[in-house]
């Protein structure tokens, strides 16, 4: 499990009052994790600002998403931001309904697709929207053992490949219960290879806990929690610390290795005593 607690800040802390802690040379493998960690926490927080703010502006330019065709989303980056593409399906293929240029949630500009318009979507864009769908089927969250933390709706961000023939990254999301309740437990990510299949999935907790901000002191500076499944912090630590504005000490319960997680960044501090 688990646990959280409020922290006044590393940077803040005399050496008399802090820990006794050892500083240890991080392998090389688990500082290219993290660097992976940090590119993707940036990508599932700026994908999902960009969802915020494109699907107001789709709303807007169609009243009745439902009844045009409109079944889900994507996002996707783009030199001067992020790309959303609103989707149908027909016939379960993916065709474009509408488009939304971003700057975070801002949208730099949109279109509605016409029907006498090209509205065909990249074997890529085709294979994100298949990957969402298999893994957010009852059938696929059943094979990536998703628990669900509550009743409201589930979220997700999909990831397009690294390479043409890679994975797809699809994010199992807990919702917030509210504006400043961010979970940290129940998320889930499942990787859809090129056939098609899931070939990976693992879970980030092994329970349901959330950080509410309203409960955090204006004097903390830092949210600490303790991490049992991996050896670093993970992209959903760097997903919740953006989305809070709130940065994170995460130690890990196996080493007592401490790191810090703000701004995008992940950064090791020390290893705490085993007795801590």
């Amino acid at each position: 499990m688990w646990s959280l607690l409020l922290f006044a800040g590393l940077s803040s802390a005399s050496p008399a009052s802090a820990p006794a802690h050892t500083v240890i040379a991080r392998p090389p493998e688990q500082l290219a994790a993290a660097a992976e960690a940090e590119r993707i926490g940036r990508d599932i927080y700026d994908f999902d600002q960009a969802a915020w703010g494109s699907t107001d502006a789709m709303v807007a330019a169609i009243p009745d998403p439902a009844a045009a065709g409109v079944r889900g989303w994507i996002v996707e980056r783009e030199p001067a931001g992020t790309i959303a593409t609103f989707y149908g399906l027909n016939s379960g293929l993916p065709y474009k309904l509408f488009v939304a240029h971003m700057q975070g949630k801002t949208v730099l500009s949109q279109h509605v697709v016409a029907q006498t318009e090209d509205r065909s979507m990249t074997a890529i864009e085709q294979r994100m929207v298949a990957a969402r769908s298999l893994v957010m089927s009852p059938e696929g969250l059943r094979k990536i053992g998703f628990q669900p933390c509550s009743n409201a709706s589930i979220n997700s961000a999909v990831l397009p490949p690294a390479t043409p023939d890679g994975s797809v990254s699809v994010y199992v999301l807990a919702p917030q219960a509210t504006l400043d309740s961010f979970p940290i437990g129940g998320h889930y990510r499942a990787d859809v290879a090129a056939d098609g299949s899931i070939v990976r999935s693992r879970a980030f907790a092994k329970s349901c806990i959330a950080m509410d901000r309203k409960q955090v002191p204006r004097d903390v500076r830092m949210f600490v929690v303790t991490h049992l499944l991996d050896p670093q912090p993970t992209e959903i630590h760097v997903w919740t610390s953006l989305a809070s504005h709130i940065p994170l000490a995460v130690v890990i319960a196996a080493g007592g290795d401490l790191w810090t997680v703000a701004d995008g960044r992940i950064k090791y501090q020390y290893t705490l005593p085993a007795s801590h």
